[in-house]
């Protein structure tokens, strides 16, 4: 029994995942970091990833069950197609969002890709709402694109100093289109017409 209790606060105490749980906590309090602080490498990401895809899997899983669509959950709990699609269009968008900002502040480190997954974590909660709100889906995910937007944006602007005015107005401008287009546009239609 204690053996047992020791495996769990060891797997607590983990610093990859002590780590990514923290960053989760700054983003619920939608407090940016800043990315020259940010210690992360790709066990974080693909944590950060893992984490993610099985809140999907588990909101997809509970539509089904709601739907009573027991044919499909019996197959996805076999084959979680879906979910892994979730999964990859969440990835895939990290990366093509995550190198434009790169380009626009020269500067492409792997903390971009990661702070973009993360700050991806407010479309949970759009999804979630939308589906119990339905009506007001495009209002939630348009407040989680500018949440997403802030806390991205901020996390990139700490310590960060521009040669030109126009430059940060440039890169907030990106910020916001960028956001607001994934969370008004691509993001809703994509998650919330797979059912």
């Amino acid at each position: 029994m204690e053996e047992t209790n020791t495996n769990t606060l060891n797997f607590c105490k983990n610093p990859a995942i002590y780590t990514v749980f923290d960053h989760i906590k700054h983003l619920v309090m939608i407090k940016p970091i800043s990315d020259d602080k940010l210690k992360v490498n790709i066990i974080h990401f693909i944590l950060l990833s893992i984490i993610y895809s099985l809140l999907y899997y588990a909101y997809y899983m509970f539509c089904l069950a709601y739907d009573l669509k027991a044919g499909v959950l019996l197959k996805n709990l076999i084959v979680p197609t879906m979910p892994i699609l979730g999964c990859v269009c969440i990835i895939i968008m990290t990366f093509i969002v995550g190198r434009l900002y790169g380009f626009f502040l020269d500067d492409y480190k792997f903390t971009n890709y990661y702070l973009v997954l993360l700050g991806g974590g407010y479309l949970s909660i759009a999804i979630i709402l939308s589906n119990i709100f339905f009506k007001y889906t495009f209002i939630f995910f348009i407040c989680s694109g500018i949440a997403s937007d802030y806390f991205i944006r901020e996390s990139f602007l700490i310590n960060r100093i521009f040669e030109d005015r126009n430059d940060k107005l440039y890169f907030i401008s990106l910020s916001m289109l960028l956001n607001l287009c994934l969370y008004g546009g691509v993001f809703p239609e994509f998650f919330m017409n797979i059912r």
